[in-house]
């Protein structure tokens, strides 16, 4: 989800992911990406969100996409496989990035995505270099966001558009921890989607769309631990992810989006033609 590197770490997480294909009789040359898109998918309302959002990009395949706080690459595949595009994935996290390559390679995809470890706040990037520019769950860890915004307009082509899908804060008191993207308060730092929509005001984008996805988030995860209650949760899930704190940090997170501490925005944004990074 983000780039605090401690709290995403799971040493072994490929090797993790490989046992548990071999025990639900998934051959490494057969993997699908519904095979994985469970867990591949770090963020609510997983893949469906990813695919419904892409879809509003106009994506053509001459198009070369960068995706900012990546994880294991879910939301990367989808693009290259789904619109035929080049794709960037970014992490700050090793092991998501090898994990991320292993997977991408195993689907047949390594020649139209490729994973880059990095800092989000220091992107190895050109000027310029990207049409598109997508975060997912990404700026919650991050607490320099202008430095985080100003990276993503210094790498997008003029008339380029940065996709956001975001939690954000409501401005409601303290949030109930851990939730997914942090254990601590030390390592959340929330905004309000107020700010962030004067940020791309400042920065002269041209606003296409924003969503609030807060009910639509909350119904998914409510549908998702119901599933889990019941036993029914995939064997290739989040929990792969979180591992034994699954079920704390997804009920915290539900909390806190029901008592309207935090909410769920998407937006697109387009750099102005004529600002030149």
């Amino acid at each position: 989800m983000g780039a605090d590197n401690n709290h995403y770490n799971q040493p072994r997480l490929l090797e993790t992911i490989l046992a548990k294909f071999q025990e639900l009789g998934i051959g490494e040359n057969t993997v699908t990406r519904d095979d994985i898109a469970a867990m591949d998918e770090f963020h609510l309302q997983g893949a469906a969100v990813s695919q419904e959002l892409a879809s509003k990009l106009n994506l053509t395949p001459d198009i070369e996409v960068l995706d900012v706080g990546c994880g294991i690459g879910g939301a990367c595949r989808m693009i290259a496989d789904e619109f035929s595009c080049s794709v960037v994935g970014l992490d700050y996290t090793p092991e998501y990035i090898r994990t991320a390559r292993v997977l991408t390679h195993m689907i047949g995809l390594s020649d139209k995505v490729v994973f880059q470890e990095g800092n989000a706040l220091h992107l190895p990037f050109e000027n310029q270099s990207f049409e598109v520019v997508w975060t997912q769950h990404a700026q919650m860890n991050i607490a320099n966001k202008e430095q985080f915004y100003a990276e993503i307009q210094r790498v997008l082509k003029p008339g380029g558009r940065f996709l956001y899908y975001d939690i954000f804060s409501a401005d409601q008191g303290e949030i109930y921890y851990p939730v997914p993207w942090a254990e601590h308060p030390q390592n959340s730092h929330l905004i309000t989607h107020e700010e962030v929509t004067s940020y791309f005001i400042a920065s002269e984008y041209r606003r296409e769309i924003t969503e609030n996805h807060t009910q639509r988030a909350i119904a998914a995860l409510n549908a998702a631990l119901e599933q889990a209650y019941s036993g029914n949760a995939p064997s290739l899930g989040l929990n792969i992810l979180m591992q034994q704190s699954t079920g704390e940090k997804l009920t915290n997170l539900l909390k806190c989006l029901s008592k309207q501490k935090i909410e769920v925005h998407a937006g697109i944004y387009a750099k102005n033609d004529s600002r030149l990074s």
